[in-house]
């Protein structure tokens, strides 16, 4: 949908929160405050955790979601590869501001994410420059 009134996107942005699950609310709203900074800081296995138990919880709600993108996004744990994730998160932190479609690509190359969750990840990284998913 598309609307350019203020009060049409407060009243669905209040919404949001309605539709959040009692068992996610605390998460939801951790994800909400998320600073840059704090992820910047984590070493290879905190990103990691982070992917696992907060960002793909977040963001993919049906379990059998949750378990497809997880099973690919183990990989990295179980194949010792922990240090490609966290240069993958390194890339995408270093991109320039206008490189939207090069931040999606590098995004979707984590494993598990494809467009709708390389966006969402976008989202809680940088939410001044990209919507919430």
């Amino acid at each position: 949908w598309d609307s350019k009134s203020g009060k049409i996107w407060r009243i669905y942005l209040k919404h949001y929160w309605d539709l959040i699950k009692p068992s996610n609310f605390a998460l939801a709203e951790e994800i909400e405050q998320l600073k840059l900074s704090t992820i910047k800081e984590l070493n290879s296995k905190e990103w990691y955790a982070f992917l696992l138990d907060k960002y793909f919880v977040w963001k993919f709600t049906a379990a059998h979601r949750y378990a497809s993108t997880t099973k690919h996004l183990r990989k990295y744990e179980i194949e010792n590869k922990l240090d490609e994730l966290l240069l993958l998160r390194d890339e995408i932190l270093g991109l320039k501001d206008e490189a939207i479609e090069k931040a999606l690509e590098k995004a979707k190359e984590i494993k598990g994410l494809g467009i709708a969750g390389a966006s969402g990840l976008l989202s809680i990284l940088f939410p001044s420059k990209y919507g919430t998913v």
